[in-house]
């Protein structure tokens, strides 16, 4: 199960983030903000400061979709069942 869901993992990630830094030139910042705003974790813009760009919110819902598809107990998660930081 594990290496399927590994499988699936870098599907999502080939297909829906890494072209974002191979192709376009998003910095690792940029990319995690929009990660964590498509997986809903926290409730943020994708906004950076100057001199970084950052990605579109636009794109959030179409990669949340995708994600669904392709990760859904990544996705469909309660927030009892999020990990909680403190």
């Amino acid at each position: 199960g594990a290496l399927e869901q590994e499988k699936r993992i870098q599907l999502f990630m080939n297909k829906f983030i890494a072209p974002y830094i191979k192709t376009s030139g998003y910095s690792n910042q940029a990319v995690d903000k929009l990660l964590a705003a498509v997986g809903g974790w926290a409730d943020l813009s994708t906004r950076l400061c100057w001199p970084y760009k950052w990605i579109d919110q636009t794109v959030i819902p179409e990669i949340r979709k995708e994600g669904r598809k392709i990760l859904p107990e990544f996705f469909n998660m309660n927030t009892t069942d999020q990990i909680k930081y403190e």
